[in-house]
């Protein structure tokens, strides 16, 4: 289930840095969500079921430009939790503050994204981070030069199958944790094809220092879909994929194969 922020500039402002997620995310966590019932989910060291865009189109906006944000989650309760804050307390009237910019919540929509046909295309619309576990590092066949302690993280370097077998395995684990189910370990059979758009470095501030991460844009064709990989699909599709997500890394959107459906427009 998604939100959708429609919102108004309230003056001229830059292009919105594509690096400044942690600003997109204070708004999500300071500003919605810990007005609910949901408010100590920051502290959870869990998988936080939850992700967000960035503010798009990612333009120069001018006073009175509409711009958009997407909050997304399989936990219905939760979205409808920040919708109905969001209508009761901020929606019209009140200045967002979103980094250093201002907007008016001019409209506020309820979404369902359901993919609905026998294959399907995901695109990321913000970049996905993936790390390989150092113990990982002899099943991956990582060159010598090439590890790190710890841990070293997915680039282009390195094959996209790694890539994408990370990602299934990592949307696999929030999977069995959120439905207390397993999904079929055939899932890699249903991909009919990736393609690595774009590589990144991301900046993130931790703890008082920034710290620079590797990220990646994506786009997946899925085929031959039953009713139990569509369910895995839309559970990415509400939770985003990789690391992160609650930082507003690895938003996936649908380009082919899915029904939009607007539930609530205020």
């Amino acid at each position: 289930m998604r939100i959708l922020l429609n919102l108004e500039a309230l003056n001229d402002q830059q292009v919105w840095n594509p690096s400044e997620y942690h600003k997109v995310q204070g708004f999500v966590y300071d500003k919605l969500i810990a007005n609910t019932e949901f408010k100590e989910i920051h502290n959870l060291k869990s998988y936080k079921f939850f992700c967000f865009s960035n503010i798009f189109p990612p333009s120069i906006v001018k006073k009175g430009q509409i711009r958009n944000l997407l909050i997304c989650s399989p936990n219905e309760d939760l979205i409808k939790s920040i919708f109905s804050y969001i209508k009761n307390n901020i929606i019209h009237d009140k200045v967002v503050n979103i980094g250093e910019q201002q907007y008016y919540i001019k409209s506020l929509e309820l979404l369902e994204a359901k993919i609905i046909d026998d294959s399907c295309v995901l695109r990321t619309s913000t970049p996905v981070s993936i790390r390989i576990p150092e113990k990982a590092y002899s099943i991956y066949k990582i060159h010598e030069e090439d590890r790190k302690k710890k841990f070293l993280y997915w680039r282009s370097n390195l094959s996209p199958d790694i890539f994408l077998a990370l990602v299934l395995n990592n949307s696999r684990s929030k999977y069995s944790q959120f439905y207390k189910q397993d999904i079929n370990n055939n899932i890699q059979s249903i991909i009919q094809s990736i393609v690595l758009l774009k590589e990144i470095v991301i900046h993130i501030p931790i703890d008082g220092y920034t710290i620079k991460i590797p990220a990646s844009f994506w786009r997946f064709h899925f085929t031959n879909l039953n009713n139990e990989y569509k369910k895995f699909l839309n559970f990415m599709l509400d939770t985003g994929i990789g690391e992160r997500n609650s930082a507003g890394l690895g938003f996936l959107n649908v380009e082919e194969g899915a029904r939009i459906s607007r539930l609530v427009r205020i």
